[in-house]
């Protein structure tokens, strides 16, 4: 009993020394990659200043001194939530800025194409032949997964011309199946579904980055049905800035998240000690004192840290090989020894290295999805895309459509429903500049995906 004891003990600390390593590696290399960003001007959302850039200096400041991270767990544990909280808010945009960048599209053909190019281009196209050039690309060589990515592309592109009643009836259908599954499974898919409609409005929208709610409200009076040349090409520049802007305030954050995960990791596990430990720490410290030195105006010369980032080439790799092995026997000893303070570390270090940067370390017990949940959320879902609907003009409707109906199952049972959806799709746009643009998005993903 002792012996085994003694071997569970070793696991804890060797486990929690390799998440502590690899912590120190991952700090060091985003943290160097943030100073290159804001060195180089990049990216102007970064601000050395604001509170995420403040709390990662501060905190390899302490490491540097070397002072302990441990107390400084619950504001990692506040500012995670208040990074995930404005990418929340960045995600929103975006899903927004997709849906009015899918109409964009649609109609551009009307202001660079003359009518008699757009005849010709009509005359030359053979819809039954292209119809088969989909099919042969959706089918062609594939397992069911890659068949099924396939088709959501494709779906994504092609003319929405589907009955509103029967679009709903999808919904609903697709929301059901989740019927026996759990209440998180459901809210993810409804999460998704709501940002991809432009219906969520996630907490924070009314704080963070509210330059975009001006031209998202712009948009939403646009009758995309009448625009003038002139108007259409100020709103493509202007959706292709902001759509620029929230990529870097996406980049910038997600940095933050990295860099804050591994802080977390880095506090939990940093009394874990091995005969590497004294070797590693000395290396990163210094990478981190060269870096936070520029930060904070000491010096203006990084190259001593290229030169000492060097020195860790190649190690992360066995670190990593070997965090895979601990984690494969994890969920059973956490089984075994849910209440070990150590195995509560481990699992919340495990959270944090997840490709999920954003995950929740609370672990919430699975509830499964009652009938009357299903039919609370159904009705409450079906009621928003009605408003929908109703709320904006047609081309954006029809962009909603295709964008929500390609992230749902597959709801077609044969390949020839499929060919159907994909003919009656062509047969029923007479919108020429939408057709052009659709045939040409599609030759790009057949060529390119």
């Amino acid at each position: 009993m002792n012996s085994d004891s003694n071997k569970l003990s070793e696991y804890y600390n060797e486990m929690s020394c390799n998440y502590k390593h690899l912590s120190l590696f991952e700090i060091a290399l985003e943290y160097y990659l943030l100073y290159e960003v804001w060195e180089d001007d990049f990216n102007k959302y970064i601000d050395i200043s604001e509170e995420e850039c403040t709390v990662i200096n501060d905190s390899v400041k302490k490491l540097v001194s070397g002072e302990s991270l441990t107390g400084m767990i619950p504001e990692y544990n506040n500012i995670r939530k208040r990074i995930t909280e404005k990418m929340q808010v960045v995600t929103a945009y975006v899903d927004r800025f997709i849906a009015y960048e899918h109409v964009m599209n649609r109609a551009e053909a009307r202001f660079t194409m003359s009518e008699e190019e757009r005849r010709d281009w009509l005359a030359g196209f053979d819809k039954d032949n292209y119809v088969k050039e989909l099919m042969y690309f959706i089918f062609k060589d594939k397992d069911n997964a890659e068949i099924t990515d396939s088709l959501h592309i494709v779906f994504e592109q092609l003319p929405m011309r589907m009955a509103r009643s029967k679009y709903i009836d999808i919904i609903k259908s697709s929301i059901m199946l989740y019927k026996d599954s759990d209440k998180d499974s459901l809210d993810g898919f409804l999460y998704m579904l709501r940002t991809t409609a432009m219906i969520y409005e996630p907490e924070g929208m009314d704080r963070y980055f509210t330059e975009f709610a001006e031209l998202t409200q712009e948009l939403g009076e646009v009758d995309f049905t009448n625009i003038k040349k002139d108007y259409f090409v100020i709103l493509q520049d202007k959706i292709s800035k902001a759509s620029r802007d929230l990529n870097d305030i996406s980049d910038i954050y997600m940095i933050y998240q990295k860099i804050i995960n591994m802080l977390y990791v880095y506090a939990l596990n940093e009394s874990a000690g091995n005969k590497e430990s004294e070797s590693i720490c000395t290396v990163c410290f210094k990478i981190f004192e060269v870096i936070y030195n520029v930060f904070t105006g000491k010096t203006e010369d990084a190259y001593e840290a290229e030169n000492v980032l060097a020195q860790i080439e190649g190690m992360p790799e066995k670190y990593y090989e070997k965090r895979i092995s601990y984690e494969s026997v994890f969920d059973t000893l956490a089984d075994d020894d849910m209440e070990n303070e150590d195995m509560e570390k481990l699992r919340i270090s495990k959270i944090l290295f997840s490709p999920s940067i954003f995950a929740e370390i609370e672990e919430n017990a699975p509830q499964p999805v009652t009938e009357e949940y299903l039919n609370q959320v159904t009705e409450a879902f079906t009621a928003d895309i009605m408003n929908v609907i109703k709320t904006y003009n047609r081309p954006l409707v029809r962009a909603v459509m295709s964008l929500s109906l390609a992230r749902l199952p597959l709801f077609f049972n044969s390949a020839d429903e499929i060919m159907e959806y994909i003919e009656n799709s062509f047969s029923s746009c007479t919108d020429v500049p939408e057709l052009i643009a659709s045939v040409r998005l599609l030759d790009d993903i057949k060529e390119n995906y």
